[in-house]
């Protein structure tokens, strides 16, 4: 099973579920399915622009960061536990 935990860290109550729906749909074209995780934070630019310059050096906000937790998804084995593969952090003021 696919879980997707969606963070909103914004004041923002837009209906994020076209989101949550995009990730799973990736997960499956890439046939990723079963006792998966995946983190989706949604942020605003203040908090982006603090992430891109701790992890980037870059001292402005992006539209989209990402912080997997495996290099490569093939070294990844069938466990029982689910796996977190990562975050995904998106500023939607930027990203659309």
């Amino acid at each position: 099973m696919v879980t997707t935990r969606l963070i909103n860290k914004t004041r923002s109550t837009e209906d994020y579920s076209f989101l949550l729906q995009t990730v799973s749909e990736v997960l499956s074209k890439h046939k990723i399915t079963d006792n998966v995780e995946v983190e989706l934070q949604i942020v605003g630019k203040v908090y982006m622009r603090h992430l891109n310059l701790d992890h980037r050096r870059k001292n402005y906000a992006t539209d989209v960061l990402s912080f997997p937790i495996w290099p490569n998804l093939s070294t990844i084995k069938k466990q029982s536990d689910q796996i977190l593969l990562g975050s995904i952090i998106i500023c939607l003021p930027i990203a659309l």
